[in-house]
């Protein structure tokens, strides 16, 4: 239309005609807010001193925060000491009913809730294969269809868990739970993936099973 100005943003040229749906990349962790709906209602599993819990309240402006751990790693944490100190630290947050804490573990807060009524969650608990495929495919029924289920750590370690992170979310990726849209440029980067019809993922897990032929666990 004419007078108008019309603004067209590449992330990265296409190489080929497949080549449509991009990964954004994230200059850093804290940049994973650009992703994030504000006025949202979100979910940090695993909350540990805190930090990025408040980076998330700050940036992303979410209208509830669940926050949830049962303090459980690293070993000899006071629980009750540790509640103590994150309810002190979001105590202003807690008093509107922006924030609220679950001292308990994934699995039990997860089956507490509505399944889709989460609009993002993000992931930082275990890192071995086994326990992060559990708690992505425990949080991924949990949040609603085009919302976002993210984490930290997306790395391959070999002297600490090894693939486990990039296996487990890859795999959302595999069986059409997710796709991928971002990741960010650090050594233990965050990834991003927006969750898709669960439809998909029916029609494939229907199909002939092909995981034992690759060796799959």
């Amino acid at each position: 239309m004419a007078g108008e100005k019309v603004w067209v943003m590449m992330l990265s040229p296409a190489y080929h005609p497949l080549h449509r749906l991009k990964v954004e990349e994230l200059c850093d962790r804290s940049a994973l807010a650009r992703v994030l709906p504000a006025d949202s209602v979100g979910c940090e599993l695993g909350v540990w001193r805190g930090d990025h819990a408040a980076d998330l309240l700050e940036r992303v402006q979410p209208r509830k925060l669940h926050l949830v751990d049962n303090w459980s790693w690293p070993k000899g944490l006071d629980a009750r000491a540790e509640t103590e100190r994150i309810r002190a630290r979001f105590r202003a947050e807690i008093a509107v009913g922006q924030v609220t804490f679950h001292e308990s573990t994934f699995a039990d807060f997860l089956g507490s809730i509505p399944d889709r009524s989460i609009d993002w969650i993000y992931v930082d608990g275990a890192h071995t294969y086994a326990e992060v495929a559990r708690d992505l495919w425990q949080a991924w029924p949990k949040v609603r269809v085009g919302g976002i289920l993210c984490g930290h750590d997306f790395a391959i370690r070999p002297d600490m868990w090894g693939t486990g992170v990039c296996r487990a979310v890859l795999e959302l990726v595999q069986n059409r739970a997710g796709t991928l849209i971002a990741l960010s440029n650090e050594k233990l980067g965050d990834w991003a993936l927006r969750v898709e019809d669960p439809r998909h993922a029916e029609r494939l897990a229907s199909a002939p099973d092909r995981a034992r032929a690759c060796g799959g666990e």
